[in-house]
């Protein structure tokens, strides 16, 4: 078995999962700024473990499965305040009426202000994202490629079959 292929995949199970991945990026992004309120972050999170269960069952790569969890992570812990930051309005937001949706993930409920929530948010996504990217994405990509090895009798869970 060579290791490179389990580390980065086939090309167009690859390119596939990689694809998905941007286009979750680019429609919880949009769906955020446009102010939908259906927690993009916990969908594109859900969705992505999906992303790297594909590329365990497609052969899409270990690396990838692990980028795709990772930038979900990533994408909730950063973009939020991100936005948040590019919005502010310091005469019409205060501590009190800053809208929520803009803090980054944490359990303490004290609001820092657009530069520190953007600041906490980076840190958070490196602190958690890495090591939460290696773990999830690596059981999911792991568990798709269990599934894969079972199923490898029949014909269509094939890596190229349409």
């Amino acid at each position: 078995m060579q290791y490179i292929n389990l580390l980065i995949g086939d090309r167009r199970p690859r390119f596939a999962a990689l694809g998905m991945t941007a286009f979750l990026f680019l429609v919880s992004s949009v769906g955020f700024i446009a102010g939908g309120n259906l927690g993009f972050g916990t969908l594109f999170g859900f969705c992505s473990v999906a992303v790297a269960l594909y590329a365990g069952i497609k052969r899409g790569g270990l690396l990838v499965a692990q980028f795709a969890v990772f930038a979900s992570i990533c994408w909730r812990a950063v973009f939020p305040p991100l936005i948040g930051y590019l919005r502010w309005d310091a005469g019409r937001w205060t501590i009190e009426t800053v809208p929520a949706r803009y803090n980054t993930l944490r359990n303490v409920h004290i609001f820092l202000g657009p530069k520190g929530e953007l600041e906490w948010g980076i840190e958070v996504a490196l602190q958690f994202g890495i090591p939460l990217g290696l773990v999830v994405g690596g059981l999911a990509y792991g568990t798709g490629a269990l599934y894969r090895h079972l199923r490898r009798d029949d014909p269509t869970t094939h890596p190229y079959v349409e």
